[in-house]
This record gives C-alpha cells, structure tokens and sequence, in this order.
C-alpha cells in the first residue's frame, strides 16, 4: 500500500480482512474490511474501506492489537478502546452481542480503574495486561481464562496469582511468558494441543496451563489453528494443524509437537541465529533470514540440492520494486545475491536443510 497522505508508521497490525497502523503521533489507521466496524469508522453505504484513513475520535494510543473482526488499542491515559465485532463480548464495554457491534472506538468498561500498558487479540476475546503486569481477558467464555466458559462483556482477572511479562494472543487462546528464577509460559483457552499431551484435536483450559513447547521458546506467535516459536538458537518450529501446510514442513495434517520449518537457514556456529522473525496468518507462515557471505540465490539451490538430493528446492522469490522476482532452481534468469536482513520466500517439493558455505 502506498499511503500518500505524509503518515508515518510505527506498528502495523491485521486481522481476518483488515488492517491498522500506528503513525508515530499515536493516531490509529485502518482499512479493508469494515463488515462489522473493523475499522473504526462508521459503515455508511459500503462495508469495505479501500483506502486508509484514521478512526473515528480523537484518541491518541500507545499500541494496537487486531482480532480477526476486531480491534483495540490503549491510549496514552491507560484506558482501553476497542471497535468491531461484539457477538461474543470483545469490545468490552458491558454488552455483547451482533446488535452491539460497534464501529468506532469504544472505552472497555473496568469496575477497579485499570490502567492498561499492552494489548493482544484473538478470534473473539480480548486479553491486556495491566500496569502492574496483572493479566485480564474479556470475550468468549472459552478464552477468558477466568476458571469457567461463560463469555465476558467486560474485562475479568485471569485465575491464579501470575504476573506476566508479556502476551500472545490468536485464534481462542492466550499465552503469557513469567519470568523470575523458573521462567515459563502458562496459556489458556481453546488451544491445538499447545502441551503435547493430547495426541489429537483441541481442548479448551478454562484457567492457565504451563505449556511445556512455549516455555523452550524466545517468543512465539499464535494463528487460528497453528503456533510457531522460535528456539534460542533462531529455529523457526510450528505445530498444531497444517490442513493448509502452514507449519510449513512440506506435509499435511495434524502435529502436537514443534516440527522444523522448512528451507531454513541451520546455525553454522554456536551463538548465531539465523532466523530474526517469525509471524504467523491464519494459514501461513513468513520467515526472514540472514546471511553470512554473499551468495546468489542460484548457491542457495545448488547447496541444498547438494545435502539433500537434486531437485529439493524449487524456487525463490523476494519482493523487490513493488513485485515479485524469482529465481527458479536451474535456471539462469534472476539468479539474484541475497541481502542481509531480507525475506525470502524459499518454495521447496520437500522439507529440506541448508548450511552456508564456510
């Protein structure tokens, strides 16, 4: 998207089939999809919102957060604000329902003056942590983490005594990192098989779980039906469904525990971490990479056609200028140098490894 109106992004946030920015005044933009107020201004004529433009009010927000149909953000007071799809109480302003959906910003109600210092969002419930870093959740009953599965208009205190760092939040569940002398990751909600103990389908935690893959990871990121986390060492892993391939390992179906990333970049030397960032869709994954000599993206073929059989890799893309270029294994057009700190997109026939040469 080319914005033409002199802003100047600091956060990008999406949702289902919208999107919103944070200029770096503090100013929240949005566009696409506005079927239920996503979009933080009101419907008019026509549910869709083709070009950006600021929400309704005049509220200035420190951060923003984006659920499939909703989005939220804190201002700079402390005080929450949500709009969008209220069916299941996620705007958090004592109501819920399709009558109440709300399509410009809307505080979030609290019964004990809350200030609010972040913000996540899932498929119907919204959770945010407190200045004091106490955690609270509102929306779906089956994500709220308050012990039961009545869903909430307004916001409810996770159950137990935890102080979280930080959150993540998608699809219907939420996970949050504890630090201190025995660092883990507690999670709660509908989640695909977060702990590995269950062999398939979802199970819903009314009240948070230590989750044992989480807590071996540095950060993490949650989609509808998959996560994926990022080791120490910067190995991209993912697991839950991959209906859609997107763990991202070259194969389809259901997986409980982390399965490698396809077509990354493996650590050459201790202490290095290839992999800078991980995000997740709601069926896909994108990775960045970083690379320690100057190689073509032919190399990059060659190498992994040379550890893991001919005809492994298939093709590689980036974006450049406004569209895509591709270098197609074998072939000599676009065979491209790879830039440090750029993304590609490494499409594979099968799950491969690849080592850079010494």
């Amino acid at each position: 998207v080319l914005f033409r109106s002199g802003q100047t992004f600091s956060r990008l946030v999406a949702g289902y089939a919208h999107t919103c920015g944070l200029t770096t005044a503090g100013v929240a933009w949005c566009w696409g999809s506005n079927q239920f107020g996503e979009s933080g201004r009101p419907r008019g004529n026509s549910s869709v919102r083709v070009a950006p433009g600021p929400v309704s009010g005049s509220l200035t927000f420190t951060t923003l957060a984006a659920g499939k149909y909703h989005t939220c953000g804190i201002t700079t007071s402390g005080e929450a604000y949500c709009w969008g799809y209220n069916q299941y109480g996620q705007i958090g302003d004592g109501t819920k329902g399709y009558a109440y959906n709300r399509e410009v910003p809307t505080r979030v109600v609290t019964t004990d003056a809350l200030k609010f210092a972040s913000i996540v969002a899932g498929e119907g419930h919204t959770c945010a942590l407190t200045e004091s870093h106490a955690a609270w959740c509102w929306g779906s009953g089956q994500s709220v983490g308050d012990g039961g599965f009545t869903s909430r208009a307004s916001p409810v205190a996770i159950s137990g005594a935890a102080y979280y760092d930080r959150l993540i939040a998608g699809g219907s569940h939420t996970c949050g990192w504890i630090s201190g002398a025995s660092p883990s990751v507690e999670c709660w909600g509908q989640v695909n098989i977060f702990d590995g103990y269950r062999a398939s389908g979802w199970y819903a935690y009314p009240t948070p779980k230590t989750s044992t893959i989480h807590t071996t990871m540095v950060s993490a990121a949650i989609g509808a039906m998959h996560d994926c986390g990022l080791t120490a060492n910067g190995t991209a892993t993912c697991w839950g469904n991959r209906r859609y391939g997107q763990l991202g390992d070259g194969t389809v179906g259901y997986k409980p525990s982390p399965v490698l990333v396809a077509g990354q970049i493996e650590p050459w030397s201790p202490g290095t971490a290839p992999t800078l960032s991980l995000t997740t869709g709601w069926n896909h994954v994108a990775i960045g990479t970083y690379q320690a000599t100057t190689l073509t993206a032919e190399d990059v073929c060659q190498t992994i056609n040379t550890a893991n059989g001919a005809g492994t890799a298939a093709e590689i893309d980036r974006w450049v200028n406004g569209g895509w270029e591709g270098h197609i294994c074998g072939l000599p057009p676009n065979t491209f140098t790879l830039d440090r700190y750029t993304g590609y997109f490494l499409r594979l026939t099968r799950p491969a490894t690849w080592t850079p040469p010494a």
